[in-house]
């Protein structure tokens, strides 16, 4: 059985740019309804009037595959295992307000993330759509149309607060890089 998509909500109006997971694998009746049922009533207690009627049950969803959508062109299946070893990143709960942030007030520093590090000379602006602990992503215009880029942190941010210095430290090499210097490794 394959369950509808979940993803994040589409940034810019696009929803072909925006993350998705569709999860497949078998559904079964909970064995013990009282603990997902105690988890749904403090979620959503009003549906304390029906809860308990008979055609009502809990279900569980046995993950035998993932397709993972991180936004146009960029998919990948991930196994069961992988998904039920993920962690939620760090940045997750911050990724909105500082792709707002550098969006709003550091246009300049996305461009030459785009122009320097993603290598992508032709760029006209870039605006950031994405950032985890692995690194952020970039929309860049070109004469040629509309550009992904991908700019890795050289390496993973454990924690949310760690994205601003990693930002800083992206934005002095892709200042080097724009200055002459040798392309990252």
């Amino acid at each position: 059985m394959t369950f509808p998509t979940a993803g994040a909500p589409p940034r810019d109006g696009d929803p072909l740019g925006s993350a998705r997971l569709t999860l497949l694998g078998r559904l079964r009746l909970a064995d013990d309804p009282a603990t997902p049922r105690a988890a749904y009533l403090e979620r959503h207690p009003y549906a304390a009037a029906y809860v308990d009627f008979t055609d009502f049950s809990f279900w569980r969803l046995e993950v035998e595959k993932c397709r993972f959508v991180g936004g146009f062109g960029h998919m990948s299946w991930v196994t069961a295992d992988a998904y039920r070893d993920a962690a939620v990143d760090p940045l997750a709960e911050e990724a909105g307000g500082i792709i707002s942030h550098m969006n709003d007030d550091h246009a300049d520093a996305n461009l030459l993330y785009a122009t320097a590090l993603a290598r992508l000379d032709d760029a006209t602006d870039a605006a950031m759509v994405g950032i985890d602990r692995y690194g952020a992503t970039l929309r860049a215009h070109t004469p040629a149309g509309p550009r992904l880029a991908r700019v890795p942190f050289p390496a993973p941010l454990q924690r949310a607060e760690q994205a601003r210095a990693a930002l800083i430290d992206l934005l002095q090499t892709a200042r080097g890089q724009a200055a002459g210097g040798q392309p990252p490794g």
